[in-house]
C-alpha cells in the first residue's frame, strides 16, 4: 500500500509493507523507517511514535530536543491523546478522519465540516482489511513525531523545526 500526502509546495509518499514495516520512498536525511508491531507503530529504535490502546485511546509520543553548537543540550517527550478509534474512524474533540473501503481519507472538524482542501491524500493498493493500519499511517504522518529547536547564536529558542514520524518532506495539517 502506498500513501501520499501532498500540498501546494511538497508531497511524500510512503509505503507500507507486508511485514508492517512503513518506510518513504524517496527517503531524505531525516527518513525514519517505522514498523507496525501489534498495537504500536515504532521507530527503528523500537521506541513506539504512535500506539492504541485496549480501549481504543489513539496516543503519539513526541519528542522535543534543543540543540546548541551542533550538541543536544536537553530532550523531553510528551504523549498526546489524539482520539479514540472506533471502526474505521478516529474521533476527537477537534474533529475526526474517516477512511473508506475505497482508501478515500475523509476529514471532518468538529462541527462536522471538511476542512480547505489544500492537504491532498491518496492510497493506492489498500485492502479493505487494512483499513485501521492505513488509518493510522495517515494519522502517524498528520502528527509531528520530534521537534527541534537550535539555540546557538541567540539568547532565545528559535521556532522548533519539526519532522514528521515517517519521510523528510513534512506535510504537517492546515490550520
Amino acid at each position: 500500500m502506498k500513501l501520499t500526502l501532498a500540498d501546494k509546495k511538497e508531497s511524500v509518499t510512503i509505503e507500507l509493507a507486508a511485514d508492517g514495516t512503513l518506510k518513504p520512498t524517496k527517503p531524505g536525511k531525516d527518513a525514519k523507517t517505522l514498523k507496525f508491531v501489534k498495537n504500536e507503530l515504532q521507530d527503528e529504535t523500537g521506541k513506539w511514535v504512535l500506539r492504541v490502546l485496549a480501549d481504543g485511546t489513539v496516543e503519539a509520543r513526541t519528542t522535543h530536543t534543543v540543540m546548541k553548537d551542533g550538541k543536544v543540550e536537553s530532550e523531553s517527550e510528551d504523549i498526546k491523546k489524539i482520539g479514540t478509534l472506533k471502526g474505521d474512524t478516529i474521533e476527537s474533540d477537534k474533529g475526526s478522519i474517516t477512511i473508506g473501503d475505497d482508501g478515500k481519507i475523509t476529514l471532518k472538524d468538529k462541527d462536522g465540516k471538511a476542512p480547505p482542501a489544500d492537504l491532498k491524500i491518496t492510497l493506492d493498493g489498500m485492502k479493505p482489511e487494512a483499513k485501521q493500519a492505513a488509518l493510522l499511517v495517515v494519522v502517524s504522518v498528520l502528527m509531528l513525531s520530534k521537534q527541534t529547536s537550535d539555540v546557538s547564536h541567540s539568547a532565545v529558542s528559535a521556532p522548533a523545526s519539526a519532522a514528521p514520524a515517517a519521510g523528510s518532506a513534512a506535510v504537517p495539517p492546515k490550520k
